[in-house]
């Protein structure tokens, strides 16, 4: 983890798909950072939302077989930046921990984590971002063949949930996300 503790509630989350991801052709990998651009620019910043980007390996390399080559004007809005530490069966990308754009995360106060998913105390929910609605099609409609690689997920989307957290802990270099469940309402009493 790199930047400074802290507990905040999740407006949106865009997860790139490793599995999908992994199997693209390098051209498409381009057309795919492209994609996050636009979303990120359909992003109203006045509306001050967090948004948590997650993807396979690194984010802003200029190797796309090593993660996804977006530019920081791709992902300036972005809140919580998230390497998954996996892209494909074969394959497993080293971390970069934003080495590629560190003074903006910096003076941007973002949030950069990584997640190794075949760690044991490490644990991603990819099921989660692959059941929930897909607001891509809804932000931009011409995106519709990449629905599968590029999910975008409104925490207001989510049935039987008050919103999202994420709890962040940069001295023990842990962190947890987490959904915030609408208590069951009161059942009368029997008599």
């Amino acid at each position: 983890m790199i930047g400074q503790s802290r507990v905040k509630k999740v407006d949106r989350f865009i997860f790139v798909v490793p599995e999908s991801y992994g199997m693209l052709r390098l051209q498409d990998r381009y057309e795919v950072a492209g994609l996050i651009g636009a979303i990120n620019k359909a992003t109203d910043p006045a509306r001050h939302e967090t948004v948590m980007l997650l993807g396979p390996g690194r984010w802003g390399t200029s190797s796309p077989e090593l993660g996804v080559p977006v530019s920081f004007a791709d992902i300036n809005r972005v809140s919580v930046l998230c390497e998954i530490v996996a892209m494909r069966g074969d394959f497993v990308p080293d971390v970069s921990l934003g080495t590629h754009f560190l003074n903006e995360l910096v003076e941007m106060n973002m949030l950069y984590l990584a997640v190794f998913p075949k760690q044991d105390d490490n644990f991603i929910d990819s099921q989660f971002f692959l059941k929930a609605r897909n607001r891509l099609p809804d932000i931009l409609p011409a995106a519709g063949r990449w629905k599968n690689t590029v999910r975008v997920i409104d925490a207001s989307d989510l049935a039987g949930v008050s919103g999202v957290s994420l709890a962040a802990n940069a001295p023990d270099q842990k962190f947890i996300c987490y959904l915030n469940r609408r208590p069951a309402a009161a059942r009368p009493a029997r008599r």
